[in-house]
């Protein structure tokens, strides 16, 4: 009869499922006596064996973990960032030395990353000097000279001549004329550099056709100063006594009529 019933049962329920629990205890008993539980129900050796597999296979299951090394925290991504912009000549090998020698050990190769995605791609970390590095170097030597145009009242083009000491922004030479000749240049400089005590070694200006190849020549057996001219159109590269004149303009001209070089001089 009970045998009977169970058949019955069968027919009616579908396959049974097992939890984890059950699988784990089956395997158990299986271990410790493969006859009893094929007696008692009806799974079969290789079902156990497959589920011993799954619960290995799942205790040892590193997909879900972290891979690779561990991140890169912010401040040290800072500190990477400052040592580049602060130090422009080190590379990727330079900042991990020098990261180590504080205790901070960051492979070179998230140093790379960390520099690309701040910016700096490869083909332009190796340094090369611009000329605002340049200029940053001399700010203690060098003056800058440029010549602006002023229009008076009568339409009549006047043109300023004057040179910074890039040291403290001071202007040192102020001069206007209405024909600027090589000759106006020469005398202008030499009355107005023979009382300045302590020159630099170099002059910036642009590439004006006044200057010439004889400005350079004079300021060098003269001043013993040394004439760099800029690229052309690049008035950047001469941006202090650019953004002088820039002011004196938008602060002076722009304000007033101007009648002639009396008026323009004073």
């Amino acid at each position: 009869m009970l045998r009977k019933e169970l058949q019955i049962l069968k027919r009616q329920s579908k396959k049974p499922t097992f939890t984890n629990w059950d699988r784990l205890f089956f395997v158990s008993i299986m271990k410790a006596n493969p006859r009893v539980i094929l007696n008692a129900i009806s799974i079969r050796p290789s079902t156990i064996i497959a589920w011993h597999r799954r619960l290995v296979k799942r205790k040892w299951d590193y997909s879900k973990r972290n891979k690779g090394r561990p991140p890169v925290t912010d401040d040290i991504k800072h500190l990477i960032l400052q040592m580049k912009e602060a130090n422009r000549r080190w590379g990727c090998r330079k900042i991990n030395g020098e990261l180590r020698k504080l205790g901070i050990s960051v492979g070179k190769s998230a140093i790379s990353k960390i520099l690309k995605d701040a910016g700096y791609p490869p083909d332009k970390r190796r340094y090369e000097r611009t000329w605002l590095d340049f200029l940053a170097s001399h700010t203690k030597r060098y003056f800058a000279c440029d010549f602006m145009v002023i229009d008076t009242i009568f339409l009549k083009r006047l043109y300023l001549f004057s040179v910074m000491d890039v040291k403290n922004r001071e202007i040192v030479l102020f001069n206007i004329t209405e024909n600027p000749t090589a000759i106006w240049l020469e005398t202008v400089v030499r009355s107005n550099f023979g009382y300045i005590e302590n020159l630099p070694s170099v002059m910036i200006s642009d590439r004006d056709g006044i200057y010439g190849n004889w400005f350079g020549e004079f300021l060098k057996s003269c001043c013993e100063i040394e004439l760099i001219r800029t690229p052309p159109r690049c008035p950047n590269c001469n941006s202090f006594i650019e953004r002088w004149h820039r002011t004196y303009r938008e602060e002076v001209l722009d304000h007033c009529i101007v009648f002639g070089v009396r008026d323009a001089k004073s």
